[in-house]
């Protein structure tokens, strides 16, 4: 099972699209404050496309989405970078993002990250911040901001003897 998380009005053939608000048609109505209603190890991929700069205290739906997916499951989301004024325009905007972001679930997922200058791909500009994304962030961030970042999370769990 698939699940496209804060889906909004981007309805994802193929997933079982969630989100808080009915007006907007859901497969499932959900708070992604509370548990996630799906069983253990049941999920393959998890996609949330700019839905966790909305989320108060969202460690607790991360663990979620851990508990839920199955060993190796994708986890890919989307979401504005700290320095993009996208994070800045809306007082919805709680949390803030960067490429060590993710860093205290590194006992959890491999993560990887993609910051971007547009929200469309730009292959060059790209290219370049993602070179050096450290020497990015320290030096240039602020000067040339990016958009968004996303990030590819492969669920890390033990297999039991």
């Amino acid at each position: 099972m698939k699940l496209n998380l804060g889906c909004g009005e981007d309805y994802k053939k193929g997933y079982v699209n969630c989100d808080i608000k009915k007006s907007v048609n859901p497969d499932i109505v959900l708070d992604l404050t509370k548990k996630l209603p799906f069983e253990n190890n049941s999920i393959g991929e998890v996609y949330m496309h700019h839905v966790l700069e909305h989320i108060p205290y969202y460690d607790r739906l991360i663990k979620e989405i851990y508990r839920v997916c199955k060993n190796k499951a994708k986890v890919i989301i989307f979401v504005p970078f700290y320095s993009s004024h996208c994070m800045f325009s809306s007082p919805e905007h709680i949390n803030f993002f960067s490429p060590e972001t993710f860093n205290k679930y590194k006992n959890l997922f491999d993560i990887r990250f993609r910051i971007n200058f547009f929200r469309k791909r730009n292959k060059i500009l790209d290219s370049i911040i993602n070179f050096r994304p450290y020497f990015y962030c320290r030096f240039l961030a602020w000067t040339f901001p990016a958009s968004q970042i996303s990030y590819k999370l492969e669920v890390k769990k033990l297999k039991m003897k």
